[in-house]
């Protein structure tokens, strides 16, 4: 449990089944109709992987299975309808839940559109790493220069005007002056953590909001502007993941070197 030292006020500006079908968690996955033919993939566990391992065995892989146009980025020709295991996968997603294909992102002709000239949208990266506790350590440690390390340190936090969301106030390196960070907590576990770049001339500020979905760790990004709907997208998002996770996969079993 983080203990918060509130002080002060802050305001931030500004499915599935083997056929490939959809709705494992969601009773309405309505999202997913007309949004281009079923991708399927397995995010594996890197958790094992890191140096030092960030979780323990079992270690489990989530097998995906979702629309195509929700893809950031386009499928490789000779992936053809095989199931890509990969260490994450990254959407795009519109503010009412749809895709933005790549059709709807270039003109006639084939030129990107400008991102400003786009729908407002969320881009998310669903991959499987570190707990949101140990991630917090993590970045209270490299904002403020300290050791990289699971090992929170103590912290200073303030209220803010973002119903839900306490600032970590303590003193950061330069680097890292031009951000806040943020998190949320229920029943004293850490829920969310927000990371948002300060507004900059000519520059577009971005929110880095973290978050988990049973077996996976989601890591959304989208406009500073709309940090005061962080739940709302939050929720969004939830409501892609329930309806593309298809199962949990136990990869490690005794004597595998599958993580070796």
């Amino acid at each position: 449990m983080i203990k918060a030292m509130r002080f002060g006020l802050f305001a931030v500006i500004s499915l599935v089944v083997p056929n490939l079908g959809f709705a494992a968690d969601s009773a309405d996955c309505s999202i997913f109709e007309d949004a281009g033919s079923p991708i399927e993939v397995i995010i594996e566990d890197e958790g094992p992987r890191t140096s030092p391992p960030a979780s323990s065995d079992p270690a489990y892989s989530v097998r995906l299975v979702y629309p195509g146009d929700y893809r950031t980025f386009p499928r490789s020709e000779g992936a053809g309808k095989a199931v890509l295991y990969q260490d994450g996968e990254n959407f795009l997603m519109r503010l009412d839940g749809g895709p933005l294909p790549l059709s709807m992102r270039h003109t006639l002709s084939g030129k990107p559109i400008k991102p400003r000239d786009l729908p407002p949208t969320v881009r998310f990266l669903l991959h499987d790493r570190y707990s949101l506790e140990k991630l917090l350590a993590i970045r209270v440690r490299i904002v403020t220069g300290q050791v990289w390390s699971f090992e929170m340190v103590p912290i200073t936090t303030q209220a803010t005007a973002i119903d839900g969301l306490v600032e970590i106030t303590n003193k950061k390196i330069s680097t890292y002056d031009n951000k806040y960070l943020f998190f949320s907590e229920s029943n004293g576990k850490v829920t969310d953590i927000i990371e948002c770049r300060k507004p900059d001339p000519g520059i577009s500020p971005q929110c880095e909001h973290s978050f988990d979905h049973r077996n996976l760790d989601v890591d959304v990004s989208y406009d500073a502007g709309l940090a005061g709907r962080w739940r709302d997208i939050k929720n969004m998002v939830l409501k892609f993941t329930s309806c593309a996770y298809a199962e949990d996969i136990l990869e490690k079993k005794e004597g595998s070197t599958r993580w070796d």
